[in-house]
């Protein structure tokens, strides 16, 4: 159920869903940004109740989001006190330790970034497990 749940929370923000392989970050054959995606709660059901039910689950940013993915947790701690105010904005451990923070808007032009940040469109959400780790 916490998968039925979480796929209703993104699809309300805006966001489409797209199924992982187990235990993996890696998109099931047939979904991607350019392929398949599921956008209502009658394929989530369908997709995490019976179909894929230990698949892992991942988001495809509607385009006026943006997530910023930290792989390494200084990296984050630095942005995170330079920019505070957007730090607050929802986000997810990475079952591998690092950092998403989903963005409303799009990404200021000019971004640089530091190694171990970057603006991604598509990412592994809760209640994911990699490594069994969630």
């Amino acid at each position: 159920m916490l998968k039925i749940d979480r796929a209703k929370f993104w699809l309300d923000n805006g966001f489409q869903l797209l199924p992982c392989q187990m235990n993996s970050k890696k998109l099931v054959y047939g979904f991607g940004q350019y392929q398949s995606k599921i956008s209502d709660m009658k394929t989530a059901c369908a997709w995490w109740d019976k179909i894929g039910a230990t698949a892992n689950m991942a988001v495809l940013a509607p385009d006026n989001f943006y997530i910023l993915d930290f792989d390494i947790l200084d990296v984050y701690a630095q942005w995170a006190h330079v920019c505070h105010s957007a730090a607050g904005s929802y986000t997810e451990t990475t079952p591998r330790g690092g950092t998403h923070v989903f963005l409303r808007g799009i990404p200021p032009a000019g971004s640089v970034l530091k190694a171990g940040a970057e603006i991604k469109r598509i990412v592994l959400v809760s209640p994911s497990v990699v490594d069994g780790k969630d």
